[in-house]
């Protein structure tokens, strides 16, 4: 008797652990259940900042921020025999604008099951009826993409908007029992413009869940939506990056509730987080996790309290296929100083010597001993000393010419003191040809990128 009170009691945990996050009255909760342990470690707080293979559920535009194929693996143990699985593989494609419009297209397929271990089914009339499993089960294509390589959407601040959507197929199954649905998330991130990668504002929403009703033992219910609004920034301290992230969310079926957490990432190599859910719910309260970044591979670990039923232990493992991610970077890096030393050659035979300079310059912000890029900053720098002997000397000469004049007279003595590694009065030469003429482009983009540079440097 004993024996079959726990088998009852475990079916009964079962139906309820799929619902640990919501109070409320939908079908098919487990889709409530986060993925990644990262995440989870972060107090649930992802949608501004997710950028890796799971953010399939925290917000599917952080898909397109993946660089390399990935394959991920988590498990979860949940209270008793229950287990929640996930499996999946997301890539980025190349495509030269031929699928729809997009330059590069990332997509994802994933697979969520969460199941109890089978256990000795009972009738009404208190007859054996067998071994009875029980088991949820969402396979998921996704697809990711930088909108701004989509000639809808044209960036002209420097900013950059992503958008993503999950394509779902949903299954349930009790003993004989059975029933299935099918759900779309569709989700959005922005990042500030000039800070992609190592700091900036983010912000992101995502809208879980539209789909059909889900019919159970003749009794259909609406899927579990949800509308998340987030907002992140990262900053470095100490070489290394800091991401906050609050998330604000409002399900169909409970009240609305909070997320917010924290990750520090120490020498790209360990990642520590902690967070907070909130709400009255069993499942709120605090959270906290641990990462190993170790090259091609990265495992994560998460802990969450759920009250009186204990906790649950989250792990989480990734694997990228092809290069290091540190030789990609130094890939990248190589390529981007052949782009600009490129660029300013072409500049100098145009005797565009200021854009010349700036493009040097720009290499040697990477790596400063470069002397090729040095020596041809010093000629460009040359050059632009010979053209100012040409233009006026001092302030009491500028109204005697054109506005124009003017202005690039304080353009080129601010290009020149910004060469002289003097940022701080090269501004005010710059703000000086703008006041002159508002619309003058070099001095508007040379000021921007002096300003940039000053930034990082802080």
């Amino acid at each position: 008797m004993k024996k079959k009170i726990i088998y009852f009691a475990c079916a009964l945990l079962f139906f309820t652990a799929e619902r640990c996050f919501s109070s409320g009255t939908t079908a098919a909760n487990f889709l409530k259940i986060g993925v990644g342990a990262r995440n989870i470690g972060m107090g649930e707080a992802a949608v501004a900042v997710t950028d890796d293979i799971n953010s399939v559920y925290w917000n599917p535009a952080g898909l397109a921020h993946i660089v390399q194929p990935v394959f991920t693996f988590a498990h979860t143990q949940w209270f008793q025999d229950i287990q929640y699985e996930q499996i999946g593989f997301a890539k980025q494609y190349n495509t030269g604008r031929d699928i729809g419009g997009f330059s590069k297209l990332s997509l994802g397929v994933n697979i969520f099951r969460l199941s109890v271990k089978k256990f000795e089914g009972r009738s009404a009339t208190d007859d054996k009826i067998g071994s009875v499993g029980a088991s949820d089960t969402a396979f998921v294509i996704s697809g990711a993409s930088d909108l701004r390589t989509f000639k809808s959407f044209p960036s002209k601040s420097g900013s950059e908007l992503y958008g993503g959507v999950n394509l779902k197929y949903i299954s349930q199954q009790l003993y004989t029992y059975s029933a299935s649905a099918f759900a779309l998330d569709l989700g959005l991130q922005w990042y500030e413009a000039s800070k992609i990668v190592k700091k900036g504002w983010r912000a992101g929403v995502n809208i879980q869940n539209l789909g059909t009703k889900i019919k159970f033992d003749e009794v259909a219910g609406s899927l579990p939506m949800n509308t998340k609004l987030g907002v992140g920034y990262r900053y470095i301290l100490a070489g290394d990056p800091v991401t906050f992230d609050m998330d604000f969310n409002m399900p169909n079926d409970e009240d609305s509730y909070v997320c917010t957490g924290v990750e520090y990432l120490v020498k790209d190599l360990l990642a520590l987080r902690v967070g907070f859910r909130s709400g009255v719910d069993i499942g709120s309260g605090i959270r906290a996790g641990i990462g190993i970044n170790a090259g091609l591979y990265s495992i994560d670990y998460a802990f969450a309290g759920f009250g009186d039923l204990g906790g649950t232990h989250r792990v989480s493992l990734n694997i990228k296929l092809g290069k290091v991610p540190s030789i990609l970077r130094l890939e990248d890096k190589t390529a981007l100083i052949k782009h600009h030393m490129t660029r300013g050659g072409k500049l100098f035979e145009q005797g565009r010597f200021a854009e010349a300079v700036l493009e040097f310059n720009t290499v040697l912000m990477e790596e400063p001993l470069n002397k090729e890029a040095f020596e041809s900053m010093l000629k460009a720098n040359d050059k632009l000393v010979e053209m100012e002997k040409m233009m006026p000397t001092t302030i009491t000469e500028v109204p005697k010419v054109k506005d124009k004049a003017a202005a690039k007279t304080h353009y080129l003595r601010g290009i020149k003191l910004y060469s002289a590694g003097k940022p701080e009065q090269a501004i005010l030469e710059l703000d000086n040809a703008l006041k002159m003429d508002p619309k003058y482009k070099l001095a508007k983009k040379a000021k921007e990128k002096i300003l940039e540079e000053m930034r990082k440097t802080k």
